[in-house]
């Protein structure tokens, strides 16, 4: 390993529960309706695009807000102070990224979330201290059902796919990485969809319980 390029939302820190409390606050806001959700298949692609991309499609395919503009500044307030005030790291996470950087591993983010929220989360978690580049979506203008995010992550590291991990908690974006040569790690997130689809697309998998510190030692 000579990489580890890492989600942020459900692998680094414990934000997905964000998702639940940002559909009751776009219901009870714009709808009247303090349960709204919008079906299952939106709600997972709304967690591997841009935020402004998730709120275009929750726009077009629910009716919600006037303008997608609108409901995307909605979400990306609510999104900031969650971030900065209330989320916190996922457990074993700063120790693994410790042990990873006294190995002389190259670490890196790549998110679909926005970037200047991401370092808010970075900042009040410690993950700051490990990870100093942050690799979005927004920058190459696809999701990660699409490569390029990654792609742009090695090439700025210097790695190649084969020396090169990537921790996620969504099977789209492991699928994806797979298909370009990635070792992948899986990780559980009980806010999350299709975690056997999500086993299936790892080489190694952090069950519910654990912590990402279980693989010191076995791969690096």
């Amino acid at each position: 390993m000579k990489a580890a390029i890492f989600d942020m939302d459900g692998t680094l820190i414990d934000s997905l529960i964000f998702w639940r409390y940002l559909w009751k606050k776009i219901g009870e806001t714009f709808q009247n309706d303090p349960s709204f959700l919008p079906d299952e298949q939106t709600d997972l692609e709304c967690r591997t695009v841009t935020m402004a991309a998730a709120m275009g499609l929750v726009h077009a395919r629910c009716g919600v807000a006037k303008t997608a503009e609108e409901l995307t500044k909605f979400a990306t307030d609510l999104l900031g102070d969650f971030y900065q005030n209330v989320v916190l790291p996922k457990p074993g996470v700063l120790e693994f990224l410790q042990y990873l950087q006294s190995k002389g591993v190259k670490l890196a983010v790549a998110t679909a979330s926005n970037t200047e929220l991401v370092q808010l989360a970075m900042d009040r978690c410690g993950i700051s201290a490990y990870i100093h580049e942050i690799y979005s979506c927004a920058t190459v203008g696809k999701g990660k059902e699409h490569p390029d995010v990654f792609l742009m992550a090695m090439e700025h590291l210097g790695t190649k796919p084969e020396e090169s991990w990537m921790f996620e908690d969504s099977y789209v974006a492991l699928q994806t990485a797979k298909k370009i040569g990635m070792h992948t790690v899986g990780i559980y997130d009980e806010n999350n969809y299709g975690q056997e689809i999500l086993r299936a697309s790892s080489d190694h998998y952090i069950e519910k319980g654990r912590t990402v510190m279980d693989l010191v030692g076995r791969i690096v």
